[in-house]
């Protein structure tokens, strides 16, 4: 192992390891070995998103003014139990399969004393709908996510208090596959916890979201604008061609 002055180990990059192994004349292994960033090892999280790296298909910006309730069981205004879906439209140019959705969200009533903490344990639903009729439809999608990734922007939504600003990111555990020119709506709630509130943000992209006050009564259009999400596809090709180089390196080793 090489050492540097002052004896700690160094770690060899994945490029530098290929290039010393006996497959260093392979075109194969040294397509994968420019893949690498040279001289700089891969932490693991970086080695995880370097095999899985991701492709945005769809994108609404954070608008930072406001959010509405979007929640299966909350306390209104007044201390009365009550509901409330939001959904959003898109389409996509191509077709693509949707594995990963990235929202933007914050938690609490305006008209509150104190800011609302997030919950210890949450449980977020997303569910992609047909359209009908300029409004969303039947359920073409549902994925359940118990405490999906959540972390702070660091930025205060000026409404009320001021809530924190989070960030949503969440993996699908079932890709969905999206038609091309086709209008879907998307719909993002927390589940069942009548002590938070949680607020799908807007973004300022002109247009309009679907709402259904309370639930179980029909869909209306809302017109103050979107709200704040993205839409991923995992990248076919990193993944597979690393094991396709990893088995080429196991036959060699055969021979």
């Amino acid at each position: 192992m090489e050492t540097t002055s002052w004896g700690h180990p160094v770690v060899v990059s994945g490029k530098r390891w290929f290039l010393h192994t006996s497959f260093r004349h392979s075109p194969l292994i040294l397509i994968l070995a420019s893949l690498a960033v040279p001289g700089h090892p891969l932490s693991a999280g970086q080695a995880n998103a370097a095999t899985q790296a991701d492709v945005r298909l769809y994108r609404q910006a954070p608008g930072r003014t406001f959010g509405v309730e979007s929640d299966t069981l909350e306390l209104d205004d007044f201390g009365n139990p009550t509901s409330e879906l939001l959904a959003d439209k898109f389409s996509l140019l191509q077709p693509a399969h949707l594995g990963r959705v990235r929202f933007w969200g914050f938690y609490g009533s305006s008209f509150a004393q104190v800011l609302e903490p997030p919950p210890i344990s949450e449980t977020m639903r997303i569910r992609i709908y047909g359209d009908a009729s300029g409004l969303p439809g039947g359920i073409l999608f549902e994925s359940f996510l118990v405490n999906p990734s959540r972390v702070a922007t660091g930025i205060s939504i000026p409404t009320g208090l001021g809530p924190p600003e989070y960030l949503y990111d969440v993996s699908l555990p079932n890709t969905f596959e999206i038609p091309a020119n086709t209008n879907l709506w998307i719909e993002i709630a927390q589940l069942g916890d009548i002590n938070s509130r949680f607020r799908w943000e807007n973004s300022n992209t002109a247009g309009e979201f679907a709402v259904q006050f309370p639930i179980g009564t029909p869909w209306h259009l809302n017109s103050d604008g979107q709200l704040a999400y993205e839409l991923w596809t995992p990248e076919p090709c990193s993944g597979g061609l690393l094991a396709l180089g990893l088995c080429y390196m196991l036959r060699c080793r055969k021979r």
